[in-house]
């Protein structure tokens, strides 16, 4: 990682709804491919099993999970870790603020906040960082509030989680990521699928094992503190955002394939593996910080590459603000590579569109020695100062013909 010290951007949950709507309901179960969803009026399927859904009334501090008084219905969800039944689990909250887990381990196969939450912070706790969630077949978070939801524990999964919201809501998940524990027979290696409008959030002061972070829309914040990791393997985004709220949240080796979508560093900075190109998609810089590639002229790359937000000065030397790296040397990227590489109003430079050069050392900065593309309002605007000027001209003529009309 590059260890630059580099202001971080802080992202803070707020709520002001005071309380909600409860839920009337009682836990039941669904049967294969009924067509209903799974009963918590998100309209997920449940991937043809049954599922025990349980809905949250309950009280957070006095009582935990285990009390059946704290669910609609009165039954709690099974709460051994080891529990077949615990992996067709769907737990829904809809209703209070908070609620907490008092279980060692807590499987369950899905966790929904509710719609009913309306613009409000729902924060699940667990009481020790050694207790984790552990999620399984097929696992679902969904956010469907506008508001925040805020897991403060560990969570583990073996197999990919999907991550979807489609109100503009938040999670944040406040704890390591595939951490672990004592008995786990096989280490989970799960990854990340970030679908829906909603936002997520990694967060904490423990690193993250995952073995891929995939963004189809919204966005994905990573914000771990101490020098902990946010995210690694291999990073896909294919549509939405990847945004550092501060340095060196990134594994070393972590590849990226950019297919349509926008990392995005705020100013902060990172060191990655290979960067792979499969369709436009744009690097924003913040206009500071330096962000490291490994040599990724062996990837393969289609589409363009846009890069906004750099700021440094016209020599084309790399005296930058913003700096971003391609290996070591000049080999680093091939012709082809450079030719699809677009800087979009560079600070430091007239604006415009420029192309792109790689430096000695590795260094990818505009370039400016071809006919600089302008932007369409500069096309415009001079566009409209040459009808200007020509409309005054026109005036002028028509007063000398009327002063002397055999002129």
């Amino acid at each position: 990682m590059v260890r630059t010290s580099i202001a971080s951007r802080l992202f803070h949950a707020t709520a002001h709804l005071a309380a909600c709507v409860a839920l009337a309901c009682t836990p039941f179960t669904l049967l294969a491919n009924n067509g209903n969803g799974n009963g918590n009026g998100n309209g997920n399927g449940n991937n043809g099993s049954s599922s025990n859904v349980y809905n949250w009334v309950g009280s957070p501090w006095y009582n935990g999970w285990s009390q059946g008084s704290n669910w609609a219905g009165g039954t709690a969800p099974p709460s051994q870790y080891d529990d077949p039944a615990a992996a067709n689990t769907i737990m829904n909250f809809g209703t209070g603020t908070s609620s907490f887990n008092d279980g060692w381990i807590h499987t369950q196969k899905e966790i929904h906040f509710l719609d009913s939450l309306g613009n409000s912070t729902y924060t699940i706790n667990n009481n020790s960082s050694v207790k984790i969630f552990k999620f399984t077949n097929a696992p679902v978070i969904s956010v469907d509030h506008t508001g925040t939801a805020i897991i403060n524990s560990g969570v583990d999964f073996q197999e990919n989680i999907l991550i979807t919201g489609n109100n503009g809501g938040t999670l944040n998940i406040n704890g390591a990521i595939n951490k672990g524990w004592q008995w786990e027979p096989v280490a989970p290696t799960g990854g990340i699928t970030k679908e829906g409008n909603s936002t997520l959030i990694l967060s904490g002061s423990e690193s993250n094992k995952l073995n891929s972070l995939t963004i189809e829309n919204g966005t994905v914040v990573l914000n771990k503190t101490g020098g902990a990791t946010a995210a690694s393997g291999n990073i896909s985004i294919n549509g939405g955002t990847l945004l550092l709220a501060s340095s060196n949240q990134i594994a070393d080796n972590t590849t990226m394939n950019l297919n349509g979508g926008t990392f995005a560093t705020a100013g902060n900075s990172e060191r990655l593996g290979t960067l792979t190109l499969s369709s436009s998609s744009t690097i924003d810089l913040g206009q500071s910080g330096t962000v490291n590639f490994a040599d990724s002229s062996g990837t393969s790359w289609s589409g363009s590459l846009v890069i906004t937000n750099w700021s440094g000065d016209s020599s084309g030397e790399g005296n930058g603000f913003s700096q971003i790296y391609f290996g070591t040397d000049a080999s680093s990227l091939t012709a082809d590579q450079l030719n699809s590489i677009t800087f979009v109003n560079p600070d430091g430079y007239s604006p415009g569109i420029y192309g792109a050069k790689l430096l000695d050392n590795g260094q990818l900065v505009p370039f400016s020695s071809f006919s600089v593309i302008p932007e369409p309002s500069t096309v415009m605007g001079g566009i409209l100062m040459t009808l200007g000027a020509a409309f005054l001209g026109w005036r002028q003529w028509r007063k000398s013909r009327v002063a002397d009309p055999h002129s």
